[in-house]
C-alpha cells in the first residue's frame, strides 16, 4: 500500500534531520514546527494507519516504511550530509 501522492509528494520535499546523538542507531524525522501543519497531521494518520511498528531500545515506535531505509540510502549514496558524517 502507498501513501497518497500529496502525503508523498509532502514526505518527498522535506528537510528530514538526522538524529546525531545516536549514530549507532541512525534515523531521521520530520521537525513539526518547520512544515506545513495540517499535511504533518495527515502524514501522522496515514503512518499510524498503517502500523509498522518496531522497537526502539524498550519503546515501541511506529515507522514510516515508504521511503528507502537508512541502509538502503546509505549504499545509494542518498543521506544527507551529517549522516555520512558519522559514517566515515
Amino acid at each position: 500500500m502507498t501513501y497518497p501522492p500529496k502525503l508523498r509528494g509532502f514526505v518527498d520535499e522535506q528537510l528530514w534531520t538526522f538524529a546525531r546523538t545516536m549514530p549507532e542507531r541512525p534515523y531521521e524525522y520530520i521537525v513539526r514546527d518547520r512544515v506545513e501543519e495540517r499535511l504533518f497531521e495527515d502524514l501522522v494518520r496515514q503512518v499510524r494507519a498503517r502500523r509498522r511498528e518496531g522497537r526502539f531500545y524498550a519503546t515501541v515506535i511506529t515507522y514510516y516504511d515508504e521511503a528507502q531505509t537508512y541502509e538502503a540510502r546509505l549504499a545509494a549514496g542518498t543521506l544527507p550530509a551529517q549522516a555520512k558524517e558519522t559514517d566515515e
